[in-house]
């Protein structure tokens, strides 16, 4: 899985929809082997609605599926924004615990920031879960611990700091929790034999006199199967592959940390 999730999005689309399109038209010749067309009875309109019903009960499921992919993406783009904006802010706040400390603090954030750059995004990027303890804050939050209040700035801001590191550690681990987290099994083999049983409700309904008919119909079903599994498991991934979230907040936070 992630060799196919770290493709460009247009070979994995390339990929499940020829996938998928081999897979209906092999189905169609072969049943059209094995159950002549001239043995066939035509189908009714009962028939027909009910294979309705089959296609509307799987675009339900799959559009459930889909859902909540898009709602875990903009989560995981929500986090990575969260934590840009929060380590900026403690960058800013630093000054205010005075000459002695406010450089010690920079430094931690600053190397935060760094590592999350240079390390945990391409970790995560190739499907590797970081490390879920980030040391650099655990060794900030012990010197925050040991700083001893000596003025009433100090006494204001010390705790908003630790409160701010705590909730770095909170969106960190939310994002490594969501970098190593994939579609449950059992779904993405319900969502697989779903389409397959879609498409083969066209190969079987109505068409069954007319090979070009029916090969054109079920290839068009067969194809739009795989481009919205494609957009599924790409969402589903949201720090892997070319449909991923944006580095440009930690980035800008980067650049703007370095520019002081």
């Amino acid at each position: 899985m992630n060799f196919f999730t770290n493709l460009d999005v247009v070979r994995q689309g390339v990929l499940i929809c020829l996938s998928c399109l081999f897979i209906s038209l092999f189905g169609m010749l072969l049943l059209r082997k094995i159950w002549p067309p001239k043995l066939r009875t035509t189908f009714t309109h009962i028939h027909g609605h009910m294979f309705g019903v089959i296609g509307i009960v799987y675009a339900v499921l799959i559009g459930a599926i889909a859902v909540g992919s898009w709602e875990k993406f903009k989560t995981a783009e929500l986090i990575v924004f969260e934590e840009a904006t929060t380590t900026l802010n403690m960058y800013h706040m630093a000054s205010s615990l005075g000459p002695a400390h406010q450089n010690d603090i920079k430094n931690f954030i600053q190397r935060y920031v760094d590592e999350v750059v240079e390390v945990e995004w391409p970790e995560m990027q190739k499907g590797i879960r970081p490390n879920i303890k980030s040391n650099i804050l655990y060794s900030m939050n012990q010197y925050l611990s040991s700083i001893h209040i000596e003025n009433k700035t100090q006494e204001i801001y010390l705790p908003i700091l630790v409160h701010q590191v705590n909730k770095l550690e909170y969106l960190r681990g939310q994002r490594v929790f969501i970098a190593g987290s994939t579609l449950n099994t059992a779904i993405l083999v319900f969502m697989l034999l779903g389409g397959l049983l879609v498409i083969l409700t066209s190969i079987l309904f109505g068409l069954e006199h007319s090979l070009g008919s029916n090969a054109l119909i079920t290839s068009m079903l067969s194809l739009v199967i795989g481009l919205v599994i494609t957009v599924i498991i790409g969402l589903d991934h949201p720090y892997q592959g070319e449909i991923s979230i944006s580095l440009d907040p930690l980035k800008l936070a980067l650049s703007s940390i370095n520019k002081f």
